[in-house]
């Protein structure tokens, strides 16, 4: 059996990306995978790996990728024969665990969390740690924690973004192999970067017109619903700066969310993002709305289901 290396990185925003490059920088034969939460992106995952073991034997790494309580089981299962054959699994992430899922992954995986900082650090620290790692590592972070420290950092998370709407995991890739040579901006992204922010502005205007406030056990909450083409920081921004609400949510029209408190609150969103199935930071979280509201064409419907699951789930934290 040939002994190969596997990255499985998230594929969404800036330091799921960048995760990539700095492993990619390590070993540079690496064969790389983009992942999404939710159990269609879980069971893809699984069975990639199913695939990649039947005739090879190597290493596998997870990164900037948090763990659901729903989709937990299917990833064991599969950690367990992919230990017993042989293969190596390290898991890096820096979102919030429940204790017991760290001690089950653990078990059959080299797990490393910190959630002081992102994963793309993390990664640095233990696959790479040259100058262009510790730059790449420095713009995740940048972008992650919202510190605005780089120009380059907003344009990244554009073309992203852009790449995520064409749902094209080749171009993250290429992007990804790039970044991992230390092309941080080229010819081509910039073209496709024009593209998009044509695109850009018209979503970021239909969000703005769209945003519902409701008042939640003393929290002023907000959703707007936005098109894919947007960025969930972006629209987070936008419903932010409209609404000053306390809880800004932002739903994408695939159904996934994502929830974040404004600065100086101690709400707990990845307590909030447990109601959507989901996970994350205590800061900012995500999840996803369950398939039979995704179908219901009203997107009254969708709005009104967020904010029962959020007074459902800040019931719950208060009473804790």
């Amino acid at each position: 059996m040939k002994s190969m290396n596997y990255i499985f990185s998230h594929r969404k925003d800036c330091d799921g990306i960048m995760s990539a490059a700095i492993y990619l920088r390590s070993i540079k034969n690496a064969n790389t995978y983009l992942i999404n939460y939710g159990e269609e992106e879980i069971s893809r995952m699984i069975n990639i790996m199913k695939e990649i073991s039947k005739n090879d034997i190597g290493n596998i790494v997870i990164s900037d990728f948090g763990i659901n309580r729903s989709t937990s089981y299917m990833i064991i299962e599969e950690f367990k024969e992919l230990k017993q054959k042989g293969w190596s699994i390290t898991w890096i992430d820096h979102h919030q665990w429940p204790e017991d899922l760290k001690n089950e992954i653990s078990k059959y995986a080299n797990l490393i969390i910190d959630t002081s900082k992102c994963a793309s650090e993390i990664m640095n620290a233990t696959f790479c740690n040259d100058e262009i790692c510790k730059e790449l590592a420095s713009i995740a972070r940048d972008s992650d924690f919202h510190l605005n420290l780089y120009i380059i950092t907003e344009l990244i998370k554009d073309i992203i973004a852009y790449y995520n709407y064409l749902k094209n995991d080749d171009l993250l890739i290429q992007l990804a192999h790039k970044f991992s040579q230390g092309i941080l901006w080229d010819s081509i992204t910039q073209k496709d970067w024009e593209t998009y922010i044509i695109e850009k502005k018209k979503a970021a205007a239909e969000l703005a017109s769209n945003i519902i406030t409701k008042n939640i056990k003393s929290y002023k909450v907000a959703i707007g619903i936005a098109s894919e083409v947007l960025a969930s920081s972006d629209a987070l921004d936008i419903i932010d700066e409209k609404t000053r609400a306390d809880i800004s949510i932002v739903v994408h029209m695939k159904g996934t969310l994502t929830i974040k408190r404004r600065n100086g609150t101690n709400i707990l969103c990845n307590k909030i993002a447990e109601f959507f199935d989901g996970g994350g930071h205590q800061f900012i979280a995500g999840g996803k709305l369950p398939s039979n509201i995704i179908s219901k064409s009203d997107k009254n419907e969708w709005i009104q289901y967020i904010f029962t699951k959020v007074e459902e789930a800040l019931t719950k934290i208060q009473q804790q």
